[in-house]
C-alpha cells in the first residue's frame, strides 16, 4: 500500500487540475484548494464511518494506528 501512495496521489492531483480547468474554464482555481475541499469530504466520511460502528481511533507510541471496537 505504501508503495502505491505517490502514483495514487500525483494521479489525484493530476486529475483534480483538469477537473478544474474544465469545470471553471478562462478562471483559474489553486489546486490546494479543490483538493483540500475533497480532503475534508473524505475525511468527515472516514469519521462517520467509524462513529457509525462505535469504533475507536487512536494512535500508540509504537508509531500505528489503532482501531477498536467501543465495547
Amino acid at each position: 500500500m505504501l508503495e502505491v501512495a505517490p502514483f495514487a496521489g500525483a494521479v489525484f492531483l493530476v486529475w483534480m487540475d483538469v477537473a478544474v480547468r474544465v469545470l471553471v474554464a478562462p478562471e483559474e482555481l489553486p489546486i490546494g484548494v479543490t483538493s483540500a475541499t475533497v480532503g475534508v469530504v473524505a475525511f468527515v466520511a472516514f469519521v462517520a464511518a467509524v462513529a457509525a460502528v462505535g469504533a475507536v481511533v487512536t494512535w500508540s507510541a509504537g508509531r500505528e494506528w489503532t482501531f477498536r471496537t467501543a465495547g
